[in-house]
């Protein structure tokens, strides 16, 4: 996994409409009409949000004949939380000189590894993880 695809994950949580079609979509699978419904936008930009959140592989979509149906992707609320999770762990490094506590010089993100898949979580551990995101 590259920045470009951890920055298109991010960039899912980063809006806050977005962030309301995800909290809808907590609840069950929803087709476009119904989000429409909940937020106040038009069907363009619902479209524009939904393809940020399908690409990002927060969001499924399924189609049934003319329609599209959407849904919470549990692999990509996992993958992002895991994502999150990396950057959280700092190292700090010995040498570095703390001015006022800590100096951007004595912070090391730890690498994310390529390795990182979904877990066998629950939906419910996924969110309270992204609750703590998002507050």
């Amino acid at each position: 996994m590259d920045q470009k695809d951890i920055a298109r994950i991010f960039k899912a949580f980063c809006d806050e409409n977005r962030i309301k079609i995800i909290e809808l979509l907590k609840k069950g699978e929803m087709c476009a009409n119904d989000i429409l419904k909940n937020v106040s936008i038009v069907q363009s930009t619902l479209s524009h949000h939904m393809k940020i959140l399908c690409e990002s592989g927060i969001v499924n979509q399924r189609k049934a004949g003319k329609m599209t149906y959407y849904s919470v992707s549990n692999e990509g609320i996992t993958l992002a939380s895991k994502l999150l999770d990396a950057y959280r762990k700092l190292t700090f490094t010995k040498s570095a000189e703390k001015k006022d506590g800590l100096t951007k010089d004595a912070i090391k993100p730890d690498t994310v590894d390529d390795s990182i898949k979904p877990s066998d979580t629950t939906e419910e551990d996924n969110w309270s993880k992204m609750v703590t995101f998002i507050d």
